[in-house]
């Protein structure tokens, strides 16, 4: 199984840095899976023509919405006119205008969608509901968009719903406004459990720094346009 981020605050591999997020996840048996769309459809339109992973009028079996904030639906414009889209999974919340008459719309659902991709429902927050995935392949991952119920919290959902905590945690973690104290307590307590951490997105500089810091081994170097074998 293949994750490309697509969509990044960071610049890296000539692609365009915008706040949003996007990944697409590409399993073993070819299914595509697009989790999130980004701010801008300019900017996920650039970086998925530069990359070359997509082309007009492709398949995508399913998106994924983690939350219906705009850094994160602000795409699907250009999503809905350039791809076909079979199943689109929603949180119970979330107002999408667009959608084509021909996807399948799910709300409020949980369970694997594939073979290796399993989503994980109404994550708790007072904010907005959230969703996120959790993918199964060499490496247990769960991949989240804004993570506002934090990780804590997170984990412990996926612990209880799928039996153990994940290996590694790739995505947005909303740790921007954080304390730098609270964020190198995070990291150490959270070295017990998880293997690997990708902050993305919303996460922040501080928190990005305190991990490659104190726990170098846990920094997970991923960023926009990278491809990571999970």
């Amino acid at each position: 199984m293949k994750l490309t981020i697509l969509y990044d605050n960071e610049p890296k591999n000539g692609l365009k840095p915008d706040w949003g997020f996007s990944a697409l996840i590409e399993t073993d048996s070819g299914k595509r899976v697009l989790f999130d769309a980004g701010e801008k459809p300019d900017i996920l339109k650039y970086n998925i023509e530069t990359l070359g992973i997509l082309k007009p009028g492709e398949y995508i079996d399913h998106l994924v919405i983690s939350h219906a904030h705009h850094d994160h639906i602000g795409g699907l414009p250009y999503v809905f006119s350039a791809f076909s889209i079979g199943h689109v999974w929603l949180p119970r919340d979330a107002v999408i205008a667009g959608i084509p008459d021909e996807s399948m719309v799910h709300r409020d659902a949980e369970g694997w969608i594939e073979e290796g991709v399993y989503l994980l429902k109404n994550l708790p927050s007072r904010a907005i509901m959230e969703q996120a995935l959790y993918l199964r392949g060499d490496h247990d991952v769960l991949l989240v968009g804004c993570n506002h119920p934090g990780l804590y919290t997170v984990l412990e959902q996926v612990n209880s719903r799928m039996g153990k905590y994940p290996d590694w945690v790739i995505g947005g973690l909303h740790l921007y406004r954080t304390p730098g104290h609270i964020i190198e307590k995070m990291w150490n307590d959270l070295r017990y459990k998880l293997k690997k951490v990708a902050p993305l997105h919303c996460s922040g500089d501080r928190a990005r720094r305190r991990l490659a810091l104190d726990w170098k081994e846990g920094y997970l170097d991923v960023g926009l346009g990278d491809t990571i074998e999970i």
